[in-house]
């Protein structure tokens, strides 16, 4: 077995911590403060 957790959560764990990471592609923001300065400009 690979994980303790339920795959949801495992899979929710992998997801925060991807988006939570800087890209240089998104001139090293977050993916998440990429989409929050996106939905801020629609606005």
């Amino acid at each position: 077995m690979i994980s303790q957790r339920p795959p949801e959560v495992a899979d929710r764990a992998v997801a925060v911590q991807l988006n939570g990471r800087p890209r240089k592609t998104l001139g090293w923001d977050t993916p998440a403060e990429r989409l929050a300065k996106l939905l801020e400009a629609s606005n």
